[in-house]
C-alpha cells in the first residue's frame, strides 16, 4: 500500500509533467532520491530533501504529506485553500499561503535540528498552532522563539 508521500508525489509529478529526473536535478537531490521514495525505499526523507521537492513541485511539505485532495498552486482559488486536521473537526483557513509554507518549513527545520522525530499528526498539531500564533500576531514572518518553544513543549509529551 502507498503511503500518502508516495501518492502525493506521484500525483503532482504526472499532474506537472515533470520526469522524476528532471525534479531530482532541480531541486538538488541526488539520483533516484525521489525514485525511492516512490518505491518506499526511503521511508523518511529529510526535511530538506521535502522542502526542495515542494518547491519544485509548487506545494508545500504538508500537501506532500496528506492523503487529502490535490490542489495545485496554480488553481487555488484567491490564494485561498482550506486546512482540514484530523483532530476533531478543526478548520483554520489558510488567509495566507506563503506564511503557512514558511510555517511548515519552520515546524520541519527545527524539529531536525533538535534531532526530533515528528509522527505525521504532531506535525500537522505544530504547523497549525505556529501559523495560528502568526496570523493571530499579525506577522509576516515565523515567531522562531514561539515555534521552539511550541515544539519543545508538544514533544515533551
Amino acid at each position: 500500500m502507498m503511503t500518502p508521500l508516495q501518492k502525493q508525489l506521484n500525483t503532482r509529478i504526472q499532474n506537472m509533467r515533470i520526469p522524476v529526473r528532471q525534479l531530482e536535478r532541480e531541486a538538488g537531490l541526488k539520483a533516484n532520491a525521489i525514485t525511492n521514495i516512490l518505491r518506499g525505499e526511503s521511508k523518511k526523507p529529510s526535511a530538506e530533501s521535502l522542502v526542495a521537492i515542494a518547491r519544485v513541485l509548487e506545494c508545500t511539505v504538508e500537501d506532500l504529506l496528506e492523503a487529502q485532495k490535490i490542489i495545485p498552486r496554480r488553481q487555488e482559488k484567491m490564494g485561498q485553500v482550506e486546512a482540514i486536521f484530523k483532530e476533531g473537526d478543526d478548520k483554520l483557513p489558510i488567509e495566507d499561503v506563503d506564511l503557512f509554507s514558511k510555517a511548515t518549513g519552520a515546524v520541519l527545520c527545527m524539529a531536525q535540528k533538535k534531532e526530533k522525530t515528528l509522527s505525521y499528526e504532531k506535525f500537522l498539531f505544530l504547523a497549525r498552532e505556529v501559523y495560528r500564533y502568526s496570523i493571530e500576531h499579525s506577522l509576516d514572518e515565523v515567531d522562531d522563539r514561539f515555534a521552539g518553544w511550541i515544539i519543545d513543549r508538544t514533544l515533551e509529551e
